[in-house]
């Protein structure tokens, strides 16, 4: 049913079959949404004029507590991926002895209070409930170019749809802002101004489709402001997500680690993260703790890539 609706909205291509074991949509010539989309004003404004036609959505025929499950699974400790004890033996059965140094300073951090800390940071920002895309990677945004050079964006692979957080998505969008690499690049994060150009366009559309739009606009809950907060609360959701998805990958047969090895090479490429990290969780005053899971984060993917 998401599917069908996306598809009659023009967000994703025109869906031409569907069943329980197959879908056919109309083939789009296009590329995926890279580095120099992002550099480009206009191309940045339909996105997000996009995302928020897709938020705009309402009474979806789905399950309503569809948020909730996928909260549960955020949430989840019961699996020990997030205990520290277990993911330092884990990574200390994959170093060498070259790699002490980096063992050390990982055995120092409490990932599990790390992240602890940004559930806390989610519940405060209360991000509200949208219809959410929930996989807003650059792989699921096709760019369409005609002979004129206009530019027409879809959005595909809507298997993790649901409602959920509306800075779930624009989290995820600013976590690879401008960076090369598909996935995560050493470029940094980008200035509240270069934020601001999405954040507005983004504003506008979803107030022009929503009822008592400029009220809604005018709400303090949806301010400029607010959604700069939950833009990079949520970006440091998104790089905890790559961590778990590493972790998951770290698991996995030496045949099939070799398959991911580019996505690890990607996040060991986040050694300038860093810096990067004052600037966003200072919105909050807490520095101290994200800055040491960013370095869990580059020392962990270090070792993992090392290792395959």
């Amino acid at each position: 049913m998401i599917n069908t609706v996306v598809s009659q909205e023009g967000i994703s291509p025109k869906l031409i079959y569907f069943d329980k074991n197959c879908q056919v949509n109309e083939f789009i010539k296009s590329h995926t949404y890279c580095y120099e989309d992002d550099c480009d004003e206009e191309t940045v404004r339909k996105l997000a004029s996009l995302l928020a036609h897709l938020h705009s959505l309402i009474d979806i025929p789905i399950s309503d507590d569809g948020h909730t499950r996928l909260e549960k699974i955020w949430s989840d400790d019961t699996s020990g991926l997030w205990d520290s004890n277990q993911i330092i033996d884990l990574v200390r059965t994959k170093m060498n002895e070259s790699q002490l140094e980096r063992y050390v300073s990982i055995s120092t951090i409490d990932v599990k209070e790390c992240r602890t800390f940004l559930r806390q940071l989610i519940s405060k920002i209360d991000s509200p409930l949208v219809f959410s895309h929930n996989d807003f990677n650059r792989g699921n945004r096709l760019v369409q170019c005609d002979e004129s050079e206009n530019k027409r964006i879809y959005l595909v692979d809507f298997d993790y749809a649901n409602y959920f957080a509306r800075g779930q998505d624009i989290g995820r969008y600013f976590s690879n802002y401008r960076h090369k690499d598909d996935m995560f690049g050493d470029e940094g994060f980008p200035t509240d101004q270069q934020m601001d150009l999405f954040i507005e366009e983004y504003r506008k559309e979803f107030a022009q489709r929503t009822t008592n739009g400029l009220q809604w606009f005018n709400d303090q809950r949806n301010s400029r402001e607010k959604f700069r907060s939950e833009a990079k609360i949520y970006a440091m959701k998104a790089y905890l997500d790559d961590c778990l998805f590493g972790l998951m990958m770290f698991h996995l047969q030496s045949e099939e680690k070799f398959l991911v090895s580019s996505l690890i090479l990607s996040l060991f490429r986040e050694k300038n993260r860093k810096e990067n990290v004052n600037k966003i969780c200072l919105i909050f005053g807490f520095e101290i703790i994200l800055i040491e899971f960013l370095s869990f984060f580059h020392f962990f993917f270090a070792i993992v890539y090392d290792s395959i």
